[in-house]
């Protein structure tokens, strides 16, 4: 007789982990809701936030992406934020939490109850998944080859650009990104992709030949209270930024509506 493993959880217990989760991917709290939507579906609906494109995106990134998912939640959406994410969505979030894998669900009013768990296998090399490309952090180039090259043929953006060539051919992206607003000591940051994980490159100057001049000596690579540190003032600039603009266009169309006679 094979005996089964089963785990269930209030849809209380539920909400609680899909938040904690979702907290720890877009550093902010979003308030929601689990529940069924009948007998084989339940669902996952915001009550007090909506969440953008953009952050779905991450979310179904930071879970392993896959165009089922995308689909769910995100393809054939006109609006540009969202009440809600669907089940496959949900369910892949907590078992990210719960660190478990299960074979079925049964699913009623009061709880949700998972069939034949498993824990995932603690053997399989950590993969980081970004806008549909599995990345093995393993097979990327280290910080030391990113400094000798930069090193060696110059530390400017475009040397940088000639380093990440390798990425884009492989992944169609440069694996790098630009931090435009300054941490305190330096104008701006590139963010870059290596094989340690996410290294800040900063810089100081630029030239309109070989744009961004990089600091070699302040690289350093980002923890995670650092880079939720970034999170956080990045989206306050970004906030600032847009209601600003938002206020100087309603601005500009009363002008047009009422004319420029009071000048």
């Amino acid at each position: 007789m094979i005996c089964k493993q089963a785990l269930q959880l209030s849809w209380q217990e539920v909400d609680f982990a899909i938040r904690q989760e979702m907290e720890s991917i877009l550093g902010k709290v979003i308030p929601c809701e689990a529940a069924p939507d009948d007998e084989d579906f339940w669902s996952v609906m915001f009550s007090s936030i909506r969440l953008t494109t953009s952050d779905v995106t991450l979310l179904i990134n930071a879970v392993g992406y896959q165009d089922s998912l995308y689909k769910e939640n995100v393809e054939g959406y006109d609006e540009p934020t969202h009440l809600g994410i669907g089940m496959y969505l949900s369910t892949a979030l907590l078992a990210r939490n719960l660190k478990l894998c299960w074979d079925g669900e049964l699913i009623t009013e009061k709880a949700l109850t998972l069939v034949d768990i498993t824990q995932p296998s603690q053997k399989s090399p950590a993969i980081l998944y970004w806008n549909g490309k599995e990345i093995n952090p393993a097979q990327l180039k280290s910080k030391q080859e990113l400094l000798s090259f930069l090193t060696e043929n110059g530390a400017t953006h475009t040397s940088l650009m000639n380093f990440c060539e390798d990425y884009r051919n492989q992944y169609q992206d440069d694996l790098c990104w630009s931090y435009p607003i300054s941490d305190g000591l330096h104008l701006g940051t590139f963010l870059v992709l290596v094989r340690e994980g996410l290294l800040s490159l900063p810089y100081n100057s630029a030239d309109p030949e070989d744009n961004e001049h990089f600091c070699l000596e302040d690289v350093k690579m980002f923890d995670s209270e650092t880079l939720q540190t970034f999170l956080e003032e990045w989206r306050a600039y970004s906030d600032e930024l847009c209601r600003f603009m938002a206020a100087i266009k309603c601005f500009l169309q009363m002008e047009v509506h009422y004319g420029r006679d009071d000048y």
